[in-house]
């Protein structure tokens, strides 16, 4: 997103994108949130409180609906997934713009994590480009290869 632009702004440009995203998307999304449960909770309590300092909680809700309203119109692409989880994804995503550069680095990046090719401005890049793990839906292939994959296999073979 635009650094010059509100984090108001940023949210309804992610809202317009997230009506157009893929039935890959819908599911990277979901399996993300179902993946790492824990972290998707801390960040997503740690941001919040950010945007509550902000004073941005009656608008949080607000574009929170909204983001519902998609989810629940594309529950066909996603009736294999949880859509609840899919839901959760977009709504972390909202919270993380609503709190701008004020929150962890980390947090922000679990929260958007799913959802981040939507998040760009730049269309998409060529195959290969921006994919990521099939087994860890938020890690990025890096080379073609996925780190939390070698990692494991490291760990694997250790014991």
């Amino acid at each position: 997103m635009a650094e010059h632009s509100s984090p108001a702004t940023e949210v309804d440009t992610f809202l317009a994108r997230l009506g157009d995203a893929d039935r890959n998307e819908w599911e990277r999304a979901s399996s993300a949130v179902r993946s790492d449960q824990k972290a998707w909770k801390a960040a997503g309590e740690r941001v919040a409180q950010i945007v509550a300092r902000m004073g941005l909680d009656e608008q949080k809700a607000q574009l929170c609906q909204r983001a519902a309203e998609i989810v629940h119109g594309k529950e066909a692409q996603i009736q294999h997934e949880d859509p609840q989880a899919a839901l959760w994804a977009a709504q972390g995503v909202i919270v993380g713009l609503l709190a701008g550069d004020r929150a962890n680095r980390t947090d922000l990046r679990v929260l958007k994590m799913p959802f981040l090719r939507l998040l760009r401005e730049r269309p998409i890049g060529a195959p290969g480009e921006n994919a990521y793990c099939e087994i860890h839906p938020t890690v990025p292939l890096r080379f073609g290869d996925c780190q939390a994959c070698r990692d494991e296999e490291r760990y694997r073979r250790r014991w």
